[in-house]
């Protein structure tokens, strides 16, 4: 029973330890001062070239991901805010580089509501763009999907780009969060709501160098926000 008690301390012990290095991860992802930068450049160029609606759109844009990824300090954001997150980085993306990608958002409306751990999707959109979209130099796609699935919600996120070989996935889906440097995007999201819904989550990542690479993430439609 010690043994039993000193092994459930040890396990609450590091799971608060990964909770504070994923706090800090997720503020660093909300403030993205390069993203910032880059993007406030960017429209200073549309400006200058006199282009003031589209610099006003970018600038919009910008406000809109800083404000609700930001959500004062909330934990969790409803899905239609989730997505329109993701919508308005993809937005400043698509500006930054033209005719890079597509991309397409599906929302089932009856789930709009749903409470859902704050820059889910963002980090995995943002991973499929500079993963697997940007290294194949040409147009590519990205898709993002929310479904009911019986008393479970599909979420999904989808590119046609570069895909992943078998070696590096499944280093991703093993090592620690600590060895995976570039963890926050995928490695540090699974983790994140693994922390959130424990045994309620599950997800598969389908893979392979040329196919693209299908992100599919499953939560309880009936688990309360915390």
């Amino acid at each position: 029973m010690i043994s039993t008690i000193e092994e459930s301390i040890q396990r609450e012990k590091e799971d608060q330890r990964i909770k504070r290095k994923l706090e800090l991860d997720i503020l660093q992802q909300q403030i993205k001062p390069h993203f910032l930068y880059n993007s406030l450049e960017s429209a200073g160029y549309l400006a200058l070239a006199g282009e003031r609606n589209e610099s006003y759109r970018l600038i919009t844009a910008l406000a809109y991901y800083y404000r609700h990824s930001l959500s004062k300090g909330n934990e969790v954001i409803t899905l239609a805010k989730e997505f329109e997150i993701a919508k308005h980085y993809l937005t400043i993306q698509n500006m930054r580089y033209p005719d890079l990608f597509t991309a397409t958002y599906e929302l089932e409306e009856s789930l709009n509501d749903f409470q859902i751990p704050k820059l889910t999707l963002q980090p995995l959109v943002e991973n499929a763009l500079y993963h697997g979209i940007r290294p194949m130099g040409q147009d590519g796609m990205i898709r993002i999907c929310a479904a009911m699935v019986g008393r479970q919600i599909l979420l999904t996120v989808e590119d046609n780009g570069v895909g992943i070989e078998k070696e590096k996935l499944t280093s991703i889906t093993d090592e620690s969060l600590e060895q995976n440097s570039t963890s926050f995007g995928l490695r540090g999201t699974i983790t994140r709501l693994k922390l959130y819904y424990a045994e309620n989550l599950t997800y598969t990542i389908h893979s392979s160098p040329g196919k693209g690479t299908v992100i599919e993430i499953v939560l309880p439609l009936q688990l309360e926000s915390k």
